[in-house]
């Protein structure tokens, strides 16, 4: 009966680390990515607001291209679905990952152990 408990617990663990969808973590890397491009832009942009102010340089980077992002469905989900920090979660889930194959690995060795 024990051992049926320790089965049970260490399958929901892995099933928890394998769960992450590598695709997602590319989105939100993807999307990490262009915050900050868009606020080195931004800088960029402040930067030149004197020179450039007739030419309009100042709105292509301030304006247009954070509205063209924050347009696409694409990052309305991503903000719908991750409210918090990015970073965070990925850190999450690599420890969530890490965690799981950990206790598969002190699983498979109790079962070597004992059998």
């Amino acid at each position: 009966m024990l051992y049926l408990n320790y089965l049970i617990f260490f399958i929901i663990i892995i099933i928890i680390g394998f769960g992450i969808d590598p695709v997602e973590d590319k989105l939100i890397k993807k999307y990490i990515y262009l915050k900050q491009k868009i606020k080195k832009e931004i800088k960029k942009s402040k930067k030149r607001k004197g020179r450039f102010k007739r030419r309009g340089a100042q709105l292509k980077y301030n304006s247009s291209s954070l509205k063209d992002i924050k347009k696409t469905t694409k990052y309305k989900k991503f903000i719908k679905k991750h409210k918090k920090d990015p970073n965070k979660i990925i850190k999450l889930k690599w420890w969530i990952w890490f965690t799981a194959h950990l206790y598969n690995f002190v699983f498979y060795m109790f079962i070597d152990l004992f059998f």
